[in-house]
């Protein structure tokens, strides 16, 4: 049951919101509330005002305060369901297929770093939004409109600064391994043009937001604990964080330092069948290895938290890319083969022996997710020996014409920049170069 000091963060905020609805329907001008003994024991409305700009908050104003606590367990639900929709809209434009988003979209929405709002509702602000960041980049990279890049950050700045900060960082780097892989490598020109798009929407979105997020900002840096200097960061996590963090991933438990991780048996398989993938899928690899490093490292943890104590509250884009891994492997379930499959058996055999050879691992949940995995690899190898066979004689009779060179160029270049089906526009430019050299060469 949520209570009396985080249910008023919907509900109570509604009562000013109707308030203020009020005295402007009735011609006193708009009076926002400045104080509200509903929160906590009473407090100044403009630490929370970034509460107010949330959409999904200004919901309580169309239910009475005696449904509040009704209210504030179905929006929580509202908002996970708000994730899925975030993280299937971004795999779509990725161009994966219905089923493997939504196999992405159900890792996603029910990780333990997201399932964390059930305790801490502010916690799915950055997991709700996130997903609709990187849509509207997307969105950029493909010469769409900026609306939704610019919302979503607007609506993100405004509801939590705080989330804002981390998904900034993150957006870099997301955006700097796009760019490179569009542009078929770091060409100066193209990667300025795109950073003054992005840019430029990410501006905008701030000054939109500003009439929260500056207020917001300047009350927290007044606090005692923004200014600290006395927090004292260790190299390395405790022992136990260590030996937690391996079963917890596949689990469903908090590892210490708000790393709330736990993202299921498909999601385990899904990665270990990503770097049995060949050579392909380069930046999908580095980013799991480089995100997972993230989670072992204090430094990081203190950098996204505002260089202040560790804190692994960025967990939800983890998931999002651990999620994202889901519904790429999904599309080639009809390409495992039984090596592939006994490779898997090994790496779980490697994690079996973690839990049992470890007292504090060996819990009936770490048993129950192995489990678990012997089962998606159990549905992986039927699947596997089916498909395969059936696609194999549709192809056999139909005879293979030789493609034109544009077409196999094409090919070429789209699998080198990681591009999809659905995304070979993003190709285009780096093909028109590559085109006009070869023309130039062999003209010269």
């Amino acid at each position: 049951m949520a209570t009396s000091s985080t249910i008023p963060s919907s509900p109570t905020r509604g009562s000013g919101f109707e308030e203020s609805v009020s005295s402007l329907l009735s011609g006193q001008g708009l009076q926002i509330p400045a104080w509200q003994f509903g929160l906590g024991y009473g407090s100044d409305v403009i630490i929370s005002i970034d509460s107010i700009f949330d959409p999904v908050n200004l919901l309580s104003a169309l239910v009475p305060v005696r449904y509040s606590e009704y209210l504030y367990q179905v929006l929580i639900i509202f908002r996970l369901w708000l994730a899925g929709v975030g993280f299937s809209l971004y795999a779509l434009k990725r161009g994966r297929s219905r089923f493997a988003t939504l196999l992405g979209s159900l890792t996603y929405t029910f990780s333990i770093s997201l399932l964390e709002g059930l305790v801490w509702p502010g916690f799915l602000v950055g997991g709700v939004l996130f997903p609709f960041v990187l849509l509207g980049v997307e969105k950029v990279f493909r010469h769409e409109r900026p609306y939704v890049l610019v919302v979503s950050l607007a609506v993100l700045l405004a509801a939590s600064y705080y989330f804002a900060y981390m998904i900034l960082i993150l957006l870099v780097a997301y955006c700097v391994v796009r760019v490179v892989q569009i542009e078929h490598g770091f060409v100066l020109r193209p990667f300025l043009g795109w950073t003054a798009r992005i840019g430029g929407g990410v501006l905008l979105a701030a000054l939109l937001s500003c009439v929260a997020l500056v207020p917001s900002v300047l009350e927290v840096l007044s606090l005692s604990r923004a200014t600290t200097t006395e927090t004292t960061q260790s190299l390395l996590y405790s022992f136990t964080y260590y030996l937690d963090v391996v079963p917890g991933l596949v689990g469903s438990y908090s590892v210490g330092s708000d790393c709330n991780v736990g993202y299921g048996a498909a999601a385990f398989v899904s990665c270990v069948l990503l770097y049995l993938s060949g050579k392909g899928r380069r930046a999908l690899k580095v980013a799991l290895v480089a995100m997972t490093a993230m989670l072992l490292i204090p430094a990081v943890g203190s950098a996204l938290n505002g260089f202040n104590y560790a804190t692994n509250r960025w967990v939800f884009a983890y998931a999002m890319l651990v999620a994202y891994v889901v519904s790429v492997m999904a599309e080639d379930i009809g390409q495992i083969d039984l090596r592939r499959v006994l490779s898997v058996l090994g790496v779980t055999a490697a994690l079996a022996a973690w839990i049992f050879l470890i007292p504090r691992e060996r819990t009936e949940e770490n048993v129950a997710s192995l489990l678990a995995i012997v089962l998606v690899v159990a549905l992986l190898l039927v699947a596997g020996s089916n498909l395969p066979r059936s696609t194999c004689r549709a192809r056999a009779g139909r005879p293979r014409l030789p493609l034109p060179e544009h077409v196999l160029l094409h090919r070429r270049e789209r699998g080198r920049m990681g591009c999809d089906e659905s995304s070979h526009r993003q190709c285009l430019p780096a093909l028109r170069r590559r085109l006009t050299a070869q023309r130039r060469g062999a003209g010269g």
